[in-house]
């Protein structure tokens, strides 16, 4: 049965998983804009509001949807999907790859050298974890 202390718990978590989101925005953003990053042409745009933002790159975009679904637990998981736009002929929007994470930041994407799980607030792990879709689209 729902009650008013879940719903409570919900919005609260639901917060913290915004929270932590609006942190891998601003570090993708801040890195990719930064006149020392090595890779330049990566433009970005931002639309909170609309829980997304897109990185464009050598003609493709690739759209970072933020959202948080009931999980197995009954406690809401945060999720980011990742889409290639549409590039003529196409007129739908293709999934790329996805990943999940806890209110702390943490994904259920490792690290391919030490097996540790990446932290979307960290600025290395959310730039690589950016960038692994941005490539994934160039294939496409």
């Amino acid at each position: 049965m729902v009650t008013l202390d879940i719903l409570k718990n919900l919005s609260s978590r639901y917060e913290q998983l915004t929270a932590n989101f609006t942190k891998f925005v601003e570090l993708v953003e801040a890195e990719v804009n930064k006149p020392s990053f090595l890779i330049k042409g990566i433009a970005t745009s931002l639309h909170l509001d609309s829980n997304y933002f897109t990185a464009s790159f050598i003609g493709r975009t690739v759209r970072y949807v933020f959202s948080a679904p009931l999980g197995d637990s009954g406690t809401l998981k945060g999720m980011v999907r990742c889409y290639l736009m549409p590039v003529f002929p196409a007129t739908e929007a293709m999934e790329l790859s996805s990943f999940t994470f806890t209110g702390n930041g943490q994904t259920n994407i490792n690290d391919s050298t030490n097996n540790d799980p990446l932290n979307m607030t960290s600025d290395l792990d959310a730039i690589y974890l950016a960038l692994t879709a941005i490539y994934e689209g160039l294939s496409k």
